[in-house]
This record gives structure tokens, sequence and C-alpha cells, in this order.
């Protein structure tokens, strides 16, 4: 018998009938004490609770650090559960705990829940999305077999019918019209997945005003780029936006240049507009024609119709808290009309930087009726696959440390260097204005986020921070006062795809956190090894394994940023376990050594000579960043992230264990594809179902 995990359980049920406070067993051995004075019981006191649940017969993982992990830190699989109203009540890892479990599922007439050998997991909590922006357009992405020009306009020439027939809200916003009034929307397209096709195109080509042009040219149309970075326009659309932005270089000329077409929009070799717009030119369509958010342009549900679909995606997914990430104090201050959409999902709300988020109680930083205000998001530069993220110059590496050059594609207008680093696409801040708000933070120990994909922006959040500890009187040199900051103030990298060794020595040493979209290695993998990063540093794109090392001391979490990519937390736990491209390239696997031959997923060894480092993770390490640090992130590690009792019965239920070789053995697309989940609760609510 596993002594130690006994009286674990043993011990809640001793408390519960002593009524002795959990606190006063202060370490182990009084807790082993009070268990033989008290004469274990053979049942558990749970007349505190109006239901009670018993879940057994399956495969129960707790990612509990204490009681569920042996001590090489491999889980300990739970042989039972019990929950008390919308509370974990009790766990049992042993046959014994799991019978005194059994007599008091029998005492109290518990719901008895057989998991038929499925996998129940504490559900997932999800660190980095935009939960109010996913599940709003007809979906473009390759998870829809876009891999093509010619795919993506006959599937937009099908949407776009079904979009004209569409008479939901006739009564609110009147029937469509041609020629303007009505934007015809989607998202998701990726042009990193298309191949050469009967348009003549070379591969990764964008879809520019002609190829959308072929979809309509008596609808304005606008396909949102997966990044959500950048976007395509047909000729309508760029006519209608050039008219209004025309009118803005003149009314105001501040915001037009903000916006400025001449650095943010591509032209081709006459100079004419070709309809691709990035990062500030695209956002000019929220401002010079609001396309993005005015329903009667875009017939679009409601904000509390998107954000009803898009919680029933995530819950469908097994994710029970979800985060709006776009910034905005104003944007969600509480859940429209909570109670139609009650108990689908806990939302936490991330904020601009300003003075009004600083005001705001505690009380609403805490949850209430599922929502609550989270950290600031500051955005410090733009996407690695549109190439707008920032780099910084490296004369030490072959590239100088900016974009690959691939010949195949055209770059921006206006690049006259050897390399080109996107500063002047993707640059948000200067330096002395992040540092100012990073003190001003620091000292109000408010929390803070960043979207940070190329080596510069990641490099201005080390400067930036380490400057504001020092302005806020810490010395960087002393480890117990920089943890000290790090756990109040919980500052977190966002993306960080690029980040190098030397960048994560240091945020070792400053206490920053980090959150990786590891889908990078799947969905972008091959782009970033042609086209983006060159084949060298394209193999530590999201260096997982690096920043999880034992003596790091860094939160690691996996995010989607869907509606990048969908809100699959399975597959990215899968992705960051085996770093397969969509192609079938190795990808930070180390595999130069010979080590992953005999792997048939494996199709393309171009690269296999640059792949010198392997960043793949286990999967229970990816799972707890999807669980545990994801709920430490937020602010909720003593509520949410693992089964253990007295917390939130958050659970999502598994067809498959997913710690398994046999799933992650799969091919990724099976992987990515395959449907998994089976059922998701949330505060001891069915949430989803898949039956």
């Amino acid at each position: 018998m596993n002594r130690k995990k006994l009286i674990s359980a043993l011990c809640i049920g001793a408390m519960l009938a002593t009524s002795v406070p959990t606190a006063a067993f202060a370490n182990e051995e009084a807790a082993v004490e009070a268990v033989l004075i008290a004469e274990a019981p053979k049942t558990l006191d749970l007349d505190r609770y109006s239901v009670t649940e018993y879940y057994y017969n399956g495969t129960i993982i707790t990612v509990d650090a204490e009681n569920g992990e042996d001590s090489e830190g491999n889980p300990i699989y739970a042989k039972a559960v019990i929950t008390g109203d919308t509370k974990i009540a009790a766990v049992a890892y042993t046959d014994e705990e799991a019978e005194i479990l059994a007599r008091t599922a029998e005492k109290y007439n518990s719901r008895r829940i057989n998991l038929e050998g499925k996998t129940m997991m504490p559900s997932f909590i999800d660190p980095h999305s935009h939960v109010d922006m996913t599940a709003q357009y007809p979906d473009t992405s390759p998870s829809s077999d876009i891999t093509s020009l010619e795919m993506l306009v006959e599937h937009g020439k099908q949407e776009l019918a079904k979009w004209e027939n569409d008479h939901t809200y006739d009564d609110v916003y009147g029937p469509i019209e041609k020629g303007g009034k009505h934007w015809f929307v989607t998202s998701g397209y990726d042009n990193t997945a298309f191949a050469t096709d009967n348009f003549d195109r070379h591969e990764y080509a964008m879809p520019d005003k002609e190829i959308l042009d072929k979809i309509s040219t008596e609808y304005p149309i606008i396909y949102v780029h997966a990044s959500n970075h950048l976007c395509a326009v047909n000729s309508l659309g760029l006519k209608l936006l050039k008219e209004q932005m025309d009118i803005m270089k003149t009314a105001v000329p501040q915001q037009y240049a903000y916006f400025n077409p001449e650095v943010n929009w591509d032209k081709d070799e006459n100079g004419e507009y070709t309809g691709v717009l990035r990062e500030n030119g695209f956002y000019a369509l929220y401002m010079a024609i609001p396309v993005l958010v005015d329903g009667s342009r875009t017939r679009t549900p409601d904000a509390l119709g998107v954000m009803a679909n898009a919680l029933e995606y995530y819950a469908s997914n097994g994710i029970t808290t979800a985060v709006s990430s776009a910034g905005g104090h104003n944007k969600y201050p509480k859940m429209p009309a909570k109670d139609k959409i009650i108990d689908m999902q806990d939302v936490v709300g991330y904020e601009n930087y300003k003075t009004e988020f600083k005001g705001l109680t505690s009380a609403e930083t805490e949850m209430v009726d599922g929502f609550k205000h989270g950290c600031v998001k500051i955005y410090l530069d733009g996407s690695p696959q549109g190439k707008t993220a920032w780099f910084a110059v490296d004369t030490t590496d072959p590239s100088g440390g900016g974009y690959y050059r691939d010949t195949k594609e055209q770059l921006l207008d206006g690049v006259n260097n050897p390399w080109w680093y996107g500063e002047a696409e993707g640059k948000k801040m200067d330096a002395a204005t992040l540092t100012a708000q990073f003190t001003d933070m620091i000292r109000d120990k408010i929390q803070f986020t960043c979207h940070t994909n190329g080596t510069a922006s990641i490099q201005q959040f080390i400067d930036s921070y380490r400057a504001a500890l020092i302005a806020n009187g810490v010395d960087i040199n002393d480890k117990e006062a920089v943890k000290k900051v790090q756990n109040d103030v919980r500052a977190v990298l966002i993306h960080a795809q690029t980040i190098t060794p030397e960048q994560l020595a240091e945020c070792k040493e400053l206490g920053i956190n980090i959150s990786f979209f590891v889908d990078h290695v799947y969905y972008y993998g091959d782009y970033h090894l042609y086209s983006t990063l060159g084949p060298v540093r394209g193999q530590y794109v999201s260096p997982m394994a690096d920043a999880m090392a034992e003596d790091m001391g860094i939160n690691v979490t996996v995010h989607q940023d869907s509606p990048v990519s969908s809100p699959n937390m399975v597959f990215s736990i899968f992705n960051a376990a085996n770093r397969i491209t969509r192609d079938g390239q190795a990808i930070g696997r180390g595999s130069a050594d010979g080590s992953s031959d005999a792997d048939a997923r494996i199709t393309n060894w171009t690269n296999k000579q640059y792949d010198t480092s392997d960043q793949r993770i286990s999967a229970y390490d990816a799972l707890k960043c999807t669980t545990i640090n994801s709920a430490w992130q937020h602010f909720d590690e003593d509520i949410k992230g693992s089964i253990t009792a007295g917390k939130q019965a958050d659970f999502v239920i598994l067809n498959t264990n997913i710690l398994s070789d046999e799933f992650l053995s799969l091919d990724p697309l099976t992987a990515k594809n395959t449907p998994i989940v089976e059922q998701t609760i949330n505060d001891g609510i069915i949430v989803y179902d898949r039956v």
C-alpha cells in the first residue's frame, strides 16, 4: 500500500469527521498522527453537500503535483473521484482508498458515473486566445481543406451563395444589397498551406484582388488571414477602402499616418495595390470601414451570439476557461446576457493599458457570473508567417537575424536592406513608453502580457522589464526579490516563437514567463524552414524543452491563439510531444543524430542535417502547460487546473489516453481531426456532451 496516498485521501475524511481545520495539518507527519488518532473512517462525511457524484472505472489523470506524481514527476493515475455540488470532495489513488470512496458513494446514494475505461483529466484552461472573435465567419483554414487558391475560390463561391440567401437578419439589417453596404467576410485562410495550382501562382502565394474577384465583383470581399495580422480584399473592397482612406488623409492625418497604406499595403511590379493589406493597413478596416465590427455590414450575429457560438466550440474541445485577449476595458466589461449561456465557460478578459484598468476594484478581478478582468495586453509586433514580426539584427548569423530570403516570394515595397527585419511593418511601441508602462504595472502589481513574435520584440520586452524592475527598486541580482515580483505580477511573453537561448537565459534571471503557440511547428514549420527563418533558426521555433528545463523556473503554458488556429488543446499536446510539420518534416526533434529515422510519419528529410536540438517535451508536461500552469498564469491555481480536493469540479473526459503511445504515435493529421473529447464539465455542470 502507498502509505502517503492513503493518508492523503483519508485525511479528508478525518478532518470532516472531527471538524479539524485543514490548516491544522501543518505537515505530513502531523497528518499521519491525526489519521492514526482518529482511526481512519470507512466512509467520508459528505453531509455538507446536497448532490454528490462518484467517478470510477477509468483512467484518471489528476495533474496534482503533491498526490498525483511519483518522485520523478511521472503521473500516478487515480482510481476514483467524488464531487460534492460543484467541488471535488475526495480523490482515491489506491485500491484501499477506492474502496472507501465506493462505500461513501453507496452511503450517500451518489450519482454513479462509470467512465467505462475512458480518460478523465482536469479540463483545459486557455492561457491566450480571442474567444470573442472565434467561430464568427466562414472558415477558410486548412482544417476546412482549403489548401490551394483554387479551393479557396470554389469554397468562396459556395459560401457567398449561402450568405446571399441568408435572411436571418433581414428584420434587423434589411436584405443584402450589392455594391458596398454589405461585405462578405471569411476568416482563416493560410497561404503557407497553398501549393501551386492552375492559377499559375507560386506556392505560398497570397490571394489578391484578382483571385477574390473570381468569387465576386458585385460585393466587397475581405478574407482575413489565419494570423489575424493581414487580409486580402477584392477590387471593389479595395476601391471602397481607398476612398475612405483618402478622406482620412485630409480629415484625420494622424490616424491616416498610423494606418499608412504606403507602408502596409502590398504593391505589384507596376506600383499598383494588390489588395493584400498587412498589420496597420489591415486594421484600417476597423476605422475607415468598420466591416469587422459592424453587423449591418457583415450580417454576423450580435456579440452575444458570437460569444455563445465560440464558447460552445471551446467546450467541445474540453476548455472551461477561455480568454478574450483583444484588449479593451469596455469591450466585455461583463458578459452580456450571461444567463443565456450560463455555466458554459469562465471567461478572462484582457485589457488595454489605460488608467481605467488601474482603477478596477479587487472584486472586478475575481470571477463573477463567469467573467473576470484579467491582465493588461500589449502588442509589440506582428506575425512571422505574415512577415510583420520584428527581428533584431544579428551579425553573427548568416541571415543577419532577419527574415530568410525566399526568391519565390515578393516582399513588401520599399525593402532595400540585404535582410528584412519587419521593424517598419511590425514594431508597435518605443522602448521608453513600454518601460514606463511596465514600471507602473509592477509597482501596482498589475499583471501584463505582451504579444511578441520576433527576436527584437522579445528583447524589447526583456530590456523594458529589467529596467522596470530596477525603477521599482528591485535588486535584479537578488533571486528572492525577483521571484517575488514574478509571483506578484506573473508577466508573460505571448507566442515568443523565435526566442533565442540567450533570451531564455534572461527570462530565467528576470522571472519572465512564457506562453508558446506550439502548433506553429505543425501549421507553419515548413514555412519557417523555407521562407521565414531558414533551415537553421527555423528548427528552434517554440523551444519548449529548453524553457521548461528543471533549473529555469519559468512558468510555461500552451495556447492556440484562436481564431488563428482551432482551440484544440489535445492537438497542441500532441505537437509539443512530437514536433512534426504539416509536410512531414522533423522540426526541433534532434533528428540529425538518426534518432527519428524509423518514424514513418517523417517523410521529408530535406532539413535533417540542421535538426540538432530536441525541443520535444513529454505529453504529461504538455498537459501541465494546458491545465495547472495556465491556472497559475490566471492566479487560479488554488481553485483550478488539477483534480484536487477542494478545487472546482472542472473535468474533461476523453475516449483516448492522450499520454499513451497509442495516441502519440498517430499521424499528425489523424491526431488533429479525430474527435477525442467526449464530455466537458465546468464547475460540476456538463457543458458539452458529444453523444
